[in-house]
């Protein structure tokens, strides 16, 4: 490996360093599983958006985008075959889920969120069924059409497995939809700080998250890249 930023978003002594033979980016030591799972319940949100509680704003915010980008990426590619549960892995405040339930009126929606405040808010808005923890915890029988995992893989010190205990989680004809910073794209006009930050112990570009994808048992059906402004 070698190191290639000794600070972080917020300011923060933190090593990130880059793998020379995958590309693959990540912090190295990584803070622990129990400091991520205090930080996710009131500090994340405070240090990014000055609130770690549910806003309008963010829940519009994710229902624009998943209205006009997730859901007919995902509706694209279902076949014909008409989903009856969901589950949103960092479901924030809601809204990707209530575009979900706009373009699905029967389906049931469940969410995993960290972030209490932003559970407890989607759980009122959507009428989501709303694990609060880590995804690492959570535990169900239920298996689920669609899983969306989006701005979220780079927040667990799992990724493999997190996508294992996905692959587990959807039916036979299930779709799994991952979206998420692409560091290539993102370092064209964006410092690498802005990247690294204490909440994003791995930091993927394309070919790293595809190479893992497929490394843990799914096919990759489609994959769009956006150059960011």
């Amino acid at each position: 490996t070698q190191k290639v930023s000794d600070r972080e978003k917020f300011g923060l002594e933190m090593d990130t360093v880059i793998c020379k033979n995958c590309g693959l980016m990540y912090f190295n030591p990584r803070p622990t599983k129990k400091m991520y799972a205090e930080l996710n319940r009131a500090d994340y949100r405070i240090a990014a958006s000055g609130t770690d509680q549910g806003t309008d704003e963010f829940f519009k915010k994710q229902k624009d985008f998943a209205r006009t980008k997730i859901v007919p990426f995902v509706s694209e590619h279902l076949g014909g075959f008409k989903p009856m549960s969901f589950l949103d892995v960092g479901c924030g405040c809601g809204g990707t889920a209530a575009a979900f339930k706009e373009a699905y009126e029967e389906i049931e929606l469940y969410g995993v969120e960290p972030v209490l405040g932003h559970g407890k808010y989607a759980k009122e808005k959507a009428g989501i069924s709303v694990y609060g923890g880590l995804f690492e915890d959570f535990e169900t029988d239920k298996r689920f059409d669609v899983i969306v995992y989006t701005q979220t893989i780079n927040h667990t010190l799992d990724p493999r497995g997190n996508l294992e205990k996905i692959r587990e989680l959807l039916t036979s004809e299930g779709v799994l939809f991952i979206g998420l910073w692409d560091l290539v794209n993102a370092l064209l006009n964006r410092p690498l700080e802005r990247m690294a930050e204490i909440y994003h112990p791995y930091i993927f570009c394309s070919e790293t998250i595809k190479f893992l994808v497929k490394k843990t048992g799914f096919d990759i059906v489609d994959c769009r890249e956006r150059v960011l402004d």
